[in-house]
Formats: C-alpha cells, sequence, structure tokens
C-alpha cells in the first residue's frame, strides 16, 4: 500500500509536520549525566531495556549503549570527541608557507610534488591542502592568497 497524501483544508498542522520531516537537522547534544545514570539506576531496580527506553523516551539502542559502557568502563559520562591533529610541524608549514610564496599559481598536487622534493617527505594534495587553508590562505583566480582580515 503506497500512502499518498492529499492536502485538504484544515491539516495545516499535518502539513507543518510532514515538511519538517524533509528538512536537515543538526546533530542532537548528548543527553545528560543525570539521565544516564537514571539508566543505570532503572535497570538495577528490574527495569527491562525496553521498559526503560519507553519510561525516558530514548531508543532501546541508546539504552543498550550505557548499560554496555557502564559494564566496561564503570561509567556512562559522554566521551569527548577528539579532532585529529595536523601532520605537519612548524618547521613544515613553514617551508610550505614560502614555497607558496615563491609560487602563487602552484596546484596543490605541484606543491605536494615541491614540498617532498624539498623535504623528502611525500603527503597527499589533501594535507597540503588542509594545511593551506589553516594557514589563511584560499586560492582566487588561480592563484594561493592570504584570506583578507576582517
Amino acid at each position: 500500500m503506497v500512502f499518498t497524501y492529499q492536502p485538504t483544508a484544515g491539516n495545516e498542522e499535518l502539513e507543518l509536520l510532514l515538511t519538517k520531516k524533509n528538512e536537515v537537522r543538526a546533530m542532537g547534544k548528548a543527553y545528560s549525566l543525570d539521565l544516564r545514570e537514571r539508566v543505570i539506576r532503572l535497570r538495577t531496580e528490574g527495569y527491562t531495556q525496553q521498559g526503560i527506553a519507553g519510561l525516558l523516551h530514548m531508543s532501546i539502542s541508546t539504552v543498550k549503549r550505557y548499560l554496555g559502557r557502564y559494564q566496561t568502563t564503570g561509567s556512562v559520562a559522554a566521551t569527548v570527541q577528539r579532532r585529529a591533529t595536523s601532520s605537519l610541524g612548524v618547521a613544515e608549514l613553514a617551508i610550505l608557507e614560502g614555497q607558496v610564496k615563491t609560487q602563487p599559481a602552484g596546484t596543490l598536487h605541484e606543491h605536494a610534488n615541491w614540498f617532498a622534493e624539498r623535504t623528502g617527505r611525500v603527503v597527499s594534495h589533501m594535507t597540503i591542502h588542509r594545511a593551506l587553508k589553516r594557514m589563511g590562505f584560499t586560492r582566487k583566480k588561480r592563484q594561493w592568497v592570504r584570506v583578507n582580515a576582517r
């Protein structure tokens, strides 16, 4: 059976729900530590995973994840999300900056090749791109230039 929605007068609320369902949403915040600890407390009181999920209005997968984390680590605290650090050091960034200033029309692949020739270290063109972006360079009219300060 295929459901086809036919808008009719007086269904503004349903239409609003259907439109909002298709919107792109940002990632939500983590549940509070208090709520996470409540999951553990309810489980020790004898509630089932499905019962806890229904009572606290969360998915069964979230309840299972919190119970598993509590069993392995003894805590249900949210994990700190870490980002990867730059693979290029300060000296290598200085070499790259000098190279871009002398060859502003070079492509990312050319800069990666020149960088490998000068330092003996082979890096991808995307590593060069991320480093240039961190240093404040952007490509305008086929040249690498510093971003204007605002």
